[in-house]
């Protein structure tokens, strides 16, 4: 006899809920089974709130918190006459686990624009409140106890009292009339954003994620750090990151505080990204809060344009327990990465984007003739390798993809990804043929000068019997009459016919164009259900339409997506004047 839904224990049925986390549809439905259900679902709802709700919902999400607010947050934002006081079966703030500035201050954003919009006519009496709130509330954090630290605290040493007061915050009063009244509006917004965090930190009993990266609200606001409202961080409420997973952190302001409180909160954290601000982190050091933390995973780097051997000494503790490392932006101007990550043998994600040249070698160590001992890349788990307009040299790309470095008889590499301004050498397509035999996906881009041959990439369709995805962008030259190469439809045909059955994704977008003939011999010769595709086509969309939907008939699946990109193409014979060259992305499933 099977028990009823509604005798399952509620932690039963919230383990069972958890699985719909992200399945806010699905949810929402739950939540109108039963009260029962419903006190099981609201809090998988409201653990990351302000990720979730779609952007439409946002003024409703903000009010349904601010009641919970204290009567001095209410009053500092001219709210206390407008905010009833509700009685509520859930405590909403009590449930939140992911907390990020930049999501919170876009609610915020979408409640003030629209009081800005539809109050014009008290808008001017609602600011001068306000301002004369933010007065005295600058009065009164004068005396704030020294435990508390804010976003921007500007205790550092070397700063001067005339520094500290060029620094404006949401409590300084700007007395200048000149002032445009959104600057007035923005500032309340951060208010509102500052007071939400409070109340987030001091009634939740852990956070699992905190985001402080203010780059966004730079880069879409145009705010900067004399606009930023002060975060405290109230001793009351550092209790809540002790379990702190995942921090973020990184924009316009000085760090100092944060960073320390967070060395005597925060020792577990396992992820962490840190994007430097050259203006405001030069004496900004991360490495005591790396090196407290006991189990550190992941690890992102960004726009980091000196010291970088510096952070990788601060890695060292974490050498058995890092399983990720990216660097987006960087310089490596005073090491080599793959030297100084050469203990890091657990790593199975190592990623460089727009990191430019990786081939520094130390003068020292090749004058004494030490410098090939160091030169090997033991890293026999890795299973992620990407280079993203980031170069090293083809004998550091070749012993990574081969793992011949490690004790392994086999790599392990499951994904690569290669984009290059230049060409790709043949050896590294022929040594990824030859080694990556549990390659699941490869990404291939590069501008190339009409030498690498799509011909070329075959003995990875027929060794790597794993591959689920191929994308290949620009560079691979398909047809050639001089070369006397077949003509793509060819090379499409072929490659029906030696696709493992593992595949699911491919992609070709490259200096040449299919026509709408070759695309349907393709569909139909290829004996595998696909649930993408991505080609450059010359001739009728309908006739593309047409083919794919016969397609779907065939393999018993649906159209789900399916988008056309005019583009322009160089002197192709196979086009004619009247023809028109597009792209198209269609998914299945």
């Amino acid at each position: 006899m099977f028990m009823k839904s509604s005798n399952l224990a509620p932690e039963l049925l919230g383990q069972i809920f958890s699985h719909l986390e992200y399945d806010l549809n699905t949810l929402y439905s739950c939540l109108l089974v039963s009260r029962i259900w419903c006190k099981s679902t609201v809090p998988l709802l409201y653990k990351q709130p302000f990720h979730l709700c779609p952007t439409y919902n946002h003024k409703k999400l903000i009010n349904l918190y601010l009641p919970w607010l204290s009567k001095e947050s209410l009053t500092l934002l001219g709210l206390h006459k407008k905010i009833i006081e509700r009685k509520s079966i859930f405590k909403y703030p009590y449930y939140i686990r992911h907390l990020n500035f930049f999501e919170v201050y876009e609610a915020s954003w979408t409640l003030w624009h629209d009081e800005y919009s539809n109050n014009n006519d008290d808008l001017e009496d609602n600011f001068n409140k306000f301002k004369l709130n933010l007065l005295n509330r600058s009065n009164e954090d004068q005396n704030l106890d020294k435990e508390e630290v804010s976003l921007c605290d500007y205790d550092d040493d070397d700063d001067s009292e005339d520094d500290y007061e060029d620094h404006d915050t949401i409590y300084d009063e700007t007395a200048d009339e000149s002032y445009p009244s959104h600057y007035i509006l923005n500032k309340r917004i951060i208010a509102m954003t500052h007071e939400l965090f409070k109340l987030f930190m001091e009634n939740c009993p852990y956070i699992d994620g905190l985001n402080l990266s203010t780059i966004d609200l730079e880069f879409y606001h145009g705010l900067y750090f004399k606009e930023y409202l002060s975060l405290p961080l109230l001793p009351s409420a550092f209790k809540c990151l002790s379990r702190l997973q995942k921090f973020v952190c990184g924009g316009n302001f000085y760090k100092k505080s944060i960073i320390n409180s967070m060395i005597k909160y925060c020792h577990n954290l396992n992820e962490i990204e840190i994007i430097f601000n050259p203006d405001y982190d030069e004496s900004t050091d991360w490495a005591p809060l790396i090196q407290a933390q006991k189990k550190l995973e992941n690890l992102t780097f960004s726009l980091v344009d000196y010291g970088i051997a510096e952070i990788f000494k601060s890695l060292e503790i974490h050498f058995d327990t890092l399983t990720s490392l990216e660097f987006n932006s960087c310089s490596f101007n005073d090491c080599c990465p793959f030297k100084a990550l050469y203990d890091f043998t657990n790593l199975k994600s190592l990623i460089f984007l727009y990191c430019g040249d990786l081939t520094y070698d130390d003068e020292n160590e090749i004058i004494s003739g030490h410098n090939r001992l160091f030169y090997t890349y033991p890293f026999p788990t890795l299973k992620k390798l990407q280079f993203d307009y980031s170069y090293p040299n083809e004998t550091q790309l070749l012993r990574m993809i081969s793992g011949e470095d490690t004790e392994s008889l086999y790599c392990n590499l499951e994904e690569i990804i290669l984009n290059f301004e230049n060409s790709i050498h043949p050896d590294v397509i022929e040594c990824i043929a030859e080694d990556c035999i549990n390659l699941k996906k490869i990404d291939l881009t590069e501008n190339g000068n009409d030498n690498s041959h799509f011909e070329s990439l075959f003995p990875i369709f027929k060794n790597c019997n794993k591959l689920q995805s191929l994308h290949v962008r620009r560079g691979y030259r398909i047809a050639s009459i001089r070369d006397k190469r077949p003509d793509p439809g060819v090379i499409l045909e072929k490659i029906a016919e030696i696709m493992p059955f593992s595949m699911k994704e491919l992609s070709i977008v490259v200096e040449c164009a299919f026509t709408t003939y070759d695309v349907g011999i393709f569909l139909k010769k290829c004996l595998i259900s696909l649930k993408y595709l991505s080609l450059r086509c010359i001739g009728s969309k309908n006739e593309i339409k047409k083919i794919l939907k016969e397609y779907a008939f065939r393999n018993n699946v649906k159209i789900i997506e399916c988008n056309f990109n005019k583009v322009g193409m160089r002197n192709d014979m196979r086009i004619s004047s009247i023809e028109k060259v597009f792209d198209f992305i269609v998914r299945f499933a």
